[in-house]
């Protein structure tokens, strides 16, 4: 079996919001120590969190949810309303739209609770939730793979640094240096 080295893995220019969604999804369902990674980030009261399921791509009424993740807490049903950035702007009222959404869920008594949360590099958050609750820090994810050094690991690595490096590199320069 031939190994491709990593910086021949993935082309920058291919890599979307989308990947991400999909990873996150597939490492909810397939890898109990990301689960209990990714819920670590909710606060201690999310140490007993129980992974039910989790949606892509979720049409609602009033726009779409990146990933819909459905989770019990002592045994209460609580959603988190995911939205992924890596260079996209927001769209107006973005922030409110999901909570509009979760309140929705709450009232139709899908889920006790809800959470909005930003997932995005860290310089595209800079120090702001945007009006979500929660912010994860796709570097803290990057982390979370690096410290396991299998192939497997190391391929979500890769595509992780691919994307933070897309958004430096697509980053408008500061004005006054380009002048």
């Amino acid at each position: 079996m031939t190994i491709v080295p990593e910086f021949e893995l993935l082309s920058p220019s291919d890599l979307r919001e989308r990947d991400v969604d999909l990873l996150l999804r597939e490492e909810l369902y397939v890898s109990e120590g990301f689960q209990q990674f990714f819920f670590s980030f909710f606060g201690e009261r999310f140490n007993d969190a129980e992974f039910v399921c989790a949606r892509h791509s979720v049409d609602r009424y009033e726009g779409e949810s990146d990933l819909e993740i459905d989770l019990k807490c002592s045994g209460q049903p609580i959603r988190l309303l995911v939205e992924d950035k890596i260079d996209a702007q927001f769209q107006k009222g973005q922030a409110e739209r999901y909570t509009k959404a979760g309140d929705h869920y709450v009232n139709k008594l899908e889920c006790n609770e809800f959470l909005t949360v930003l997932v995005a590099p860290k310089s595209y958050l800079a120090e702001s939730t945007h009006g979500f609750h929660k912010t994860i820090e796709l570097e803290e994810i990057l982390k979370w793979f690096q410290s396991d050094p299998s192939p497997r690991n190391r391929y979500k690595a890769s595509l992780l640094r691919s994307i933070i490096d897309k958004l430096e590199a697509d980053r408008p320069k500061d004005p006054k240096i380009t002048k």
